[in-house]
This record gives C-alpha cells, sequence and structure tokens, in this order.
C-alpha cells in the first residue's frame, strides 16, 4: 500500500507541477495530509488489520456500512437530512453485500476484528463531513497528491511500529503494484 500511494505521489506531484498546480498551498496542505490519514492510512490499515481475525466478507459487511455511518456524520454535523428514502437505500445495499458475500459465523477473535473494521469505517466516513464545501477549488491533483504522499508516510509508520516488516516484493508483485500506483492516476 505504502508504495502505491508514494508512486501516486511522486505522479501527481510531477503532473501538479507541470499543470501550475497550488501543491505549496497551507490549506490543500493540511487538508490533503488529513484526507490522506483518515481515508488512506486509518481505513486501510484499520481495515487489513481486520482481516487478520474476521474473513474478508465480514470486512467487505462492515466496509457496507460507511454510507450509514456517513449519512449519519453528516446529520449530525447538521449537513445532510435522513428520510425514509435514504435509509431504504442504505438498507438495501448493505442487505446485497450481505447476500452476495454469504458471511459465515464469527470465531473467537472477531471482537478485536469488528473493532478495527469499525475504526476503519469511522474514520472513512468522517472525510465527507469535515471537508464538505471546505475544499472547494483546491483541486484534485493538489488535495490527492497531499492525500496520497500521508496515507504512505502514516502507514508506512504504522507497518514499522507495529513490528512487521515492509514485505519482499517479488519482480511480477512490483510490477502490479507499479500499474496500481500509476494508472488510476492518469
Amino acid at each position: 500500500i505504502e508504495i502505491r500511494m508514494l508512486i501516486s505521489a511522486a505522479l501527481l506531484g510531477a503532473y501538479g507541477l507541470y499543470k501550475g498546480d497550488k501543491l505549496r498551498d497551507p490549506a490543500v496542505i493540511r487538508s490533503g495530509m488529513l484526507l490522506g490519514l483518515l481515508n488512506n492510512a486509518i481505513y486501510l490499515g484499520c481495515m487489513f488489520s481486520a482481516m487478520r481475525y474476521i474473513s474478508p466478507g465480514w470486512a467487505a459487511v462492515m466496509a457496507a456500512c460507511a454510507p450509514f455511518v456517513t449519512t449519519a456524520m453528516s446529520r449530525l454535523f447538521g449537513l445532510e437530512t435522513l428520510d425514509l428514502r435514504k435509509l431504504l437505500g442504505i438498507a438495501v445495499g448493505f442487505s446485497g453485500v450481505i447476500i452476495i458475500t454469504g458471511v459465515s459465523s464469527l470465531g473467537a477473535d472477531a471482537v478485536l476484528g469488528l473493532f478495527f473494521a469499525g475504526v476503519a469505517v469511522m474514520a472513512f466516513s468522517m472525510g465527507p463531513p469535515l471537508f464538505r464545501g471546505n475544499t472547494v477549488g483546491m483541486g484534485l491533483v493538489p488535495l490527492t497528491f497531499w492525500s496520497s504522499i500521508s496515507g504512505g508516510l502514516f502507514t508506512f509508520t504504522f507497518t514499522l511500529l507495529s513490528g512487521h516488516s515492509p514485505p519482499h516484493i517479488p519482480l511480477p508483485g512490483a510490477f502490479a503494484v507499479g500499474w496500481l500506483g500509476a494508472v488510476p492516476h492518469l
């Protein structure tokens, strides 16, 4: 993850400099770094940690809670209304994920996995209410550049602090990581 994010940051930074984007604007740096921490480092780090204790199906079910949590947080911030139509849409989407994933029973370590997945969903869901309207005019490239920088650096730091060493990536895997780092941002 860290390598992919840093490849993305390098490409976005080069493109942003070429276009003359405001990469050094303090408001853009602050917003992009916080978005990267919430939506990249905490979300992905906690969700991958959760999958050590729960199945990917249960992780998908927890991730499917993000629209509901985002809507609820937006409602708490006074940014969104919650009506029957939205509640039904969330319920139908959530039910579909449960049916498609065919979740199984939870094991003994599930509480820790559900906790990690819950933290991931909360971090991911904080972005829209916190930044709605605050990032208008900042530009997608500069925000994504700083989000990728912070996501890569924070995730790398969390990996080292957790006692895990960065994985050895064989050549085909390195090409895949490079591809995933470059292609979505072209």
